[in-house]
Order: structure tokens, then sequence, then C-alpha cells
């Protein structure tokens, strides 16, 4: 078995310590496209913009204008934002360059079906 290489932080990103950190026990799918008073009142720790399963084709456009707002909000409530892009390989790609806009604290990819598709994604997050 080769080696593992453990890549360098970049230095423009501060690798994060455990008091980062914080146990979430609570995570909440939502439609990507709701607005945004759906989550009112909501306990869930993470919320997390659905925009594969969740969200038809046709509202996928709508759900990555809100994103950046959105995940304002959830932050500002206290919660971790998180967004469900569709397969890169999909419309992933475009998901990605939308909702970067807001920064989210977890992307998560679905259907990964080898490593490569998470270097592919950490590249484009990095772009």
């Amino acid at each position: 078995m080769p080696p593992r290489h453990h890549r360098q932080t970049p230095p423009s990103r501060t690798p994060p310590s455990p008091a980062d950190f914080r146990l979430c026990r609570t995570w909440l799918f939502r439609d990507g496209a709701a607005p945004a008073t759906a989550d009112a009142g909501t306990e869930a720790d993470v919320l997390i913009q659905d925009l594969e399963d969740f969200t038809t084709p046709a509202l996928r456009p709508v759900a990555r204008d809100l994103a950046p707002a959105l995940y304002r909000q959830w932050r500002a409530a206290g919660r971790v934002a998180c967004v469900r892009i569709n397969p890169l390989a999909a419309c992933g790609s475009l998901d990605l360059a939308a909702v970067m806009a807001g920064a989210p604290d977890i992307v998560a990819l679905p259907k990964v079906d080898s490593p490569a598709r998470i270097v592919e994604l950490d590249a484009l997050i990095g772009e």
C-alpha cells in the first residue's frame, strides 16, 4: 500500500482547531427553494439546503439564488449552514458555483463513486 500524502493547508486557510467544532445531533434537510421562513422555530443544529432530491430541476435556479442570504440567516440563528449539491456530472458544478458565494459551512456531495469525485470537488471549491 503506497504511503498517504497529507495535503498541506494552503497559506490562505487556517486549519480548524478542536474548539471550532461542536456536536451536531440534529440535521434537517429542506427543499432548497423553500422560503427562509420555513425554518422558523427549528432547533436543528444543522440546516441543509438540498439541491438534489428535495428540489425539482425547475426550481434549482431559484434555490441557487437563495443560498447566500439563506446561509447568513441560518448562521445568525446559530445554525450550521450545509448544502447538498447535485452530482458533479449532472448540474453539481452549477450548484457549487452559485452557493459558494454564501460560503456554506458544509458541502455534501451525493453519489460519490470514486475518490476522484472528491478531488474534483476540492478543486472546484478552491477556484
